[in-house]
């Protein structure tokens, strides 16, 4: 199955391990479609941006396609932390593959950043950074109930 990820999944990025450790396999790097924008999420433990489809712009967003085995797909959704989630792509070639989006809802206090490139304005710490799922979720952990906690 072919993906296309942006921000911290990028070769190199933090999260980029979320793919590998599957089997994933850069295909290319490219370009969305004109008709996206690019937000920070101005999350403090990781930088992520999030990209949301608006047909209005002109903005093409910088992206890697990976291919995935399918049976790996259902794992690195339950680690995809709201608002992104996964959804249908179009490419600058016009082709369409799945990849990480956002929902609408979760950018409206977030800063746009689609005339950046991504890599390009990351912190010096973060561009070679790599974190594991505990990273990220540990500090959410402690509010879950009981039943849905993980045990590290």
């Amino acid at each position: 199955m072919l993906l296309a990820v942006c921000g911290a999944h990028l070769s190199g990025q933090p999260l980029n391990w979320q793919l590998t450790e599957r089997g994933g396999v850069l295909v290319c790097s490219t370009q969305t479609a004109a008709g996206y924008r690019l937000y920070d999420l101005n999350e403090v433990k990781l930088k992520r941006p999030a990209m949301v489809r608006d047909p209005s712009c002109e903005y093409q967003i910088e992206i890697e396609v990976w291919e995935l085995p399918s049976s790996s797909l259902g794992s690195l959704l339950e680690g995809i932390a709201a608002p992104l989630g996964l959804g249908s792509l179009e490419l600058a070639d016009g082709g369409e593959v799945k990849g990480f989006i956002c929902e609408q809802n979760g950018v409206e206090s977030a800063v746009e950043i689609s005339h950046f490139k991504w890599l390009a304005q990351l912190p010096e710490e973060q561009k070679n950074q790599t974190l594991t799922n505990r990273d990220l979720f540990e500090p959410l952990h402690k509010n879950c109930p009981a039943r849905f906690q993980i045990q590290w």
